[in-house]
């Protein structure tokens, strides 16, 4: 049974003398109990192609049909609601997140106070 199939993806950056084909026409599929590796070079596309599997990017052209579901024949709404309930992501950077150390959050939360560095509080 297919639980992600690809059909002719595409993800294009720029126009005309600087257009950038980061996906040129990807087509596959996944079954139930398949593990995958991406590889590649650096700036093969790996990334661009997860960040479009986990709907936070979308294609240029092409399909990603997760289940019986086509990722991006989906309202915004829908979406997110997808992404929430269906998609997992982890990130390589993670330090993009503000961390102000451990024991800041850990007292916050004891309190019930704002986690400092995330916005709110005497030390965000």
């Amino acid at each position: 049974m297919k639980i992600l199939e690809v059909k002719d993806l595409c993800k294009n950056y720029g126009k005309g003398s600087t257009l950038v084909k980061a996906l040129d026409d990807i087509s596959f599929s996944i079954d139930e109990g398949d593990f995958v590796a991406i590889v590649g070079a650096s700036g093969s596309g790996k990334s661009t192609l997860l960040h479009i599997l986990g709907a936070v990017d979308k294609p240029t052209s092409g399909k990603v049909i997760m289940g019986d579901i086509d990722v991006f024949k989906q309202k915004d709404d829908a979406l997110a609601v997808f992404r929430r309930r269906k998609v997992g992501l982890i990130y390589q950077f993670y330090n993009l997140i503000p961390i102000h150390g451990g024991w800041g959050c850990r007292q916050a939360v004891r309190s019930r106070s704002p986690c400092p560095g995330f916005g709110s509080g005497p030390d965000a």
